[in-house]
């Protein structure tokens, strides 16, 4: 049994060294990462401190530190040189869009007074129509009104008929009775 435990603690003690050794190679930036991954994974990386707790694998890890720090300068040299050219790009291109904006607005001013005179014109024809309509809505709502009137006028008389003739037959029943 003692010889199993250590076994066991000695197989957990390598398994865990050896994972550690994976923070040099595992979640490393691409190719095409920012240079800020890059300096972070490598501000991270150089943080790892190659100590007696690495115990037999200290050489290891800091030849894989050694090594991936390599790697990630590398890929941070050329993704700043990347982001270079990308802010150049990025720079003639605002230039070039500028010069369109400026023919954009020139032209845009053209348009701009020829759509001002067509406003102004469907201006008037819409507050003319807009008069018209109004008109004939308030003559329909009129004649909406008064046809209302007049049938509420005729509901009410045939409603007071109703009632006359009700008392009328109540009155009758009441003569009938005595």
């Amino acid at each position: 049994k003692p010889l199993d435990d250590w076994e066991t603690a000695e197989a957990a003690r390598v398994a865990d060294l050896e994972d550690r050794l994976k923070d040099f190679s595992e979640d490393l930036p691409g190719v095409d990462s920012s240079s800020f991954d890059i300096l972070t994974t490598i501000a991270e990386i150089e943080m790892i401190p190659i100590d007696d707790t690495w115990q037999e694998f200290k050489d290891r890890a800091h030849a894989a530190k050694t090594g991936t720090l390599n790697v990630l300068r590398d890929l941070l040299t050329k993704a700043e040189v990347r982001e270079a050219e990308r802010a150049e790009l990025e720079r003639l291109r605002a230039e070039a869009a500028a010069r369109e904006e400026e023919d954009r607005q020139r032209a845009a001013a053209e348009r701009r007074k020829a759509e001002e005179a067509r406003i102004e014109r469907e201006k008037a024809e819409a507050a003319e129509f807009a008069a018209k309509a109004a008109e004939e809505r308030a003559a329909r709502e009129k004649a909406e009104a008064e046809a209302r009137h007049k049938r509420e006028l005729e509901e009410a008389k045939q409603a007071a008929e109703f009632a006359l003739n009700e008392e009328r037959n109540r009155q009758a029943r009441i003569k009938a009775a005595e």
